[in-house]
């Protein structure tokens, strides 16, 4: 679910735009760095996630029913349309004040970030990531902030910014990222809350 709602925002990134009649948001090089780098190192920690205690509590999963079920596939769907739609957003907004290099800075920047980020909500469907404990998974927690100064080194690193065709970012430009890229994080861990206490409310009304 994680690396598909991923590639799935990519690809809705890059469609938004075509049908917007905007410039290319990001170039090869950069979704497959996303890919590789942003994408594959959280997953492969993720692998590694405590089992959840609440594990022996839920109902048995039905033999018959595919790895990824309507839920999964609406999830993949959603997160995918949430991840386009922060990163298009400010593709847009930057081109209108920013030249074409700068806002493709900050749609690359904003994509990483969020991507990142969403590692920690993907860890369980239901459970936020403070239920689950932020250091209960220390290799996701080092991956991510890896990758993060990884990213933040491509646009210091002046053969990495030629490489990729990037320029550096301000630091007001690093906070935008975080705080944008932050958004479908915090999106997923209050849709969790939100389903959690409603689930409550609904127990106590048929008990």
């Amino acid at each position: 679910v994680y690396l598909l709602s991923g590639n799935l925002g990519e690809l809705m990134l890059m469609l938004f735009a075509a049908l917007l009649g905007l410039p290319t948001p990001l170039l090869p090089l950069h979704l497959l760095w996303v890919n590789l780098v942003t994408d594959g190192l959280p997953a492969l920690a993720l692998v590694t996630d405590p089992i959840p205690v609440d594990t022996m509590a839920q109902a048995p999963r039905n033999p018959v029913e595919p790895i990824l079920g309507r839920s999964q596939w609406a999830t993949i769907m959603l997160t995918g349309l949430l991840q386009a739609g922060i990163s298009i957003a400010v593709f847009a907004w930057a081109l209108q004040y920013r030249d074409l290099t700068e806002a493709r800075n900050l749609a690359f920047s904003t994509l990483v970030v969020g991507e990142l980020l969403r590692a920690f909500a993907a860890r369980h469907a239901t459970l936020t990531f403070w239920q689950l404990g932020l250091f209960s998974n220390v290799r996701l927690v080092g991956i991510v902030m890896f990758s993060l100064l990884m990213q933040l080194g491509l646009h210091h690193i002046p053969a990495a910014e030629a490489l990729f065709q990037i320029a550096p970012l301000s630091a007001a430009d690093c906070f935008l990222s975080f705080v944008c890229g932050a958004v479908p994080f915090v999106i997923i861990e209050s849709a969790k809350v939100i389903r959690g206490r409603l689930g409550k409310a609904g127990d106590a009304c048929r008990a």
